[in-house]
């Protein structure tokens, strides 16, 4: 990490000059916010209201829902959702590779022809995935059913975030050894601010609530956004298991991600995975310590995350940064002429001393929630 000069905090700091030193000290303090700031990753919006669309493609794979299974004969199949089903489409059962075309959809049973490609039909198990190819249409047919897809309007707000810094006139005036109090202090609360930003981008939740009269207002946190793959680890949690979370994430979005974790749950996806890359991975631009792990669904880079504690600890958020095909990248989003900057002498008249506060109001926009995902409760490998 770089280290700052004591003249870096001494004068007047501009915006721009604030941002810079937020991301050479915040690397390991707060490394979601740091890695946003470095990619560029940052809008100015003129609304404390943040508003996003996302599109929801076309699911492509349900499962068989039949505790008791079907007979390779069987043609009314019950799933577990036909909505990404049509009339016309072909689908495939990766286990046993058969093919079967969709005539008839009622809810969620699928009424099928079985085996209409080279693959014999077999019996199918409960859980049997099916994965959907598409329409295949027939010679002469006319147009097949609109298969749109879906936008979901998304909400969060900016967050006034601020720290304040008293400093009596009798110690402004000491010279000290090393540093003065002042810059000393104005360090300290700067760092201060980095991880309160940080904790809201990880625990934060909308909200925007008037009891005092005026607005009160919450931005959104990725724990709180990344509600679509989570899963529960349920203590101890084998290499598979594992694999099937990572599978799930990296169905939609890029095929890369990021996966902050707490101390315990680090420790154990450590233990089961075998890193590909250690140290600084190439491509990294947030400039803290991650190990690359390499998966047959895609590639993740694993951080322990230092304010990831108490509950959060044996848990591990995937965050695509990238955004991918179906995805917004991650943002973060700052109101008009509020970055996080220093206000110098803002104390009372008359008051002995001077107070200086760092004021800056933002928030995060995530993107697609399908893109991201959580794993909890990792408390031990098997």
């Amino acid at each position: 990490m770089t280290q700052l000069t004591t003249t870096a905090f001494a004068g007047v700091i501009f915006p721009s000059v604030t941002e810079k030193l937020i991301v050479n000290i915040s690397a390991d303090e707060a490394p979601i916010f740091n890695t946003l700031l470095r990619m560029g990753r940052k809008k100015t919006v003129g609304s404390p209201t943040l508003e996003w669309w996302t599109v929801d493609a076309d699911a492509r794979a349900t499962a068989v829902n039949n505790g008791a299974g079907y007979a390779s004969g069987a043609t009314d199949i019950v799933v577990d959702s036909a909505a990404a089903m049509r009339v016309g489409d072909v689908i495939v059962v990766p286990r046993t590779q058969e093919l079967m075309l969709i005539t008839v959809i009622v809810t969620n049973t699928l009424t099928v022809v079985r085996s209409v490609g080279t693959t014999d039909a077999a019996a199918l198990v409960d859980n049997d995935p099916i994965v959907n190819l598409g329409p295949f249409q027939m010679e002469g047919e006319t147009s097949p059913a609109a298969r749109n897809t879906t936008n979901v309007k998304k909400t969060s707000y900016t967050q006034i975030f601020t720290r304040s810094l008293e400093i009596s006139r009798t110690v402004e005036k000491t010279t000290m050894a090393i540093e003065d109090a002042k810059t000393q202090e104005r360090r300290k609360k700067l760092i201060e601010i980095t991880r309160d930003i940080e904790h809201a981008a990880i625990f934060g939740e909308p909200f925007e609530e008037t009891s005092g009269g005026k607005p009160r207002r919450g931005t959104m946190g990725i724990r709180t956004f990344a509600s679509v793959n989570v899963a529960d680890g349920n203590g101890t949690v084998t290499e598979p298991e594992l694999d099937d979370w990572l599978s799930q994430i990296f169905s939609k979005g890029s095929s890369h991600r990021v996966v902050f974790a707490g101390r315990t749950a680090a420790d154990v996806i450590r233990r089961i995975k075998k890193p590909t890359m250690q140290g600084r991975p190439e491509d990294s631009v947030a400039g803290f310590k991650a190990t690359r792990y390499q998966t047959p669904d895609g590639e993740f880079d694993l951080v322990r995350h230092k304010l990831m504690t108490g509950a959060a600890d044996t848990e591990a958020i995937a965050i695509d940064l990238e955004g991918g095909a179906e995805g917004v990248a991650p943002e973060i989003c700052v109101l008009t002429d509020s970055d996080i900057m220093l206000h110098e002498n803002v104390q009372v008249p008359g008051q002995d001393g001077r107070v200086d506060k760092y004021l800056g109001e933002l928030g995060f926009r995530w993107g697609n929630a399908e893109t991201h995902g959580r794993l909890t409760n990792i408390t031990a490998s098997g």
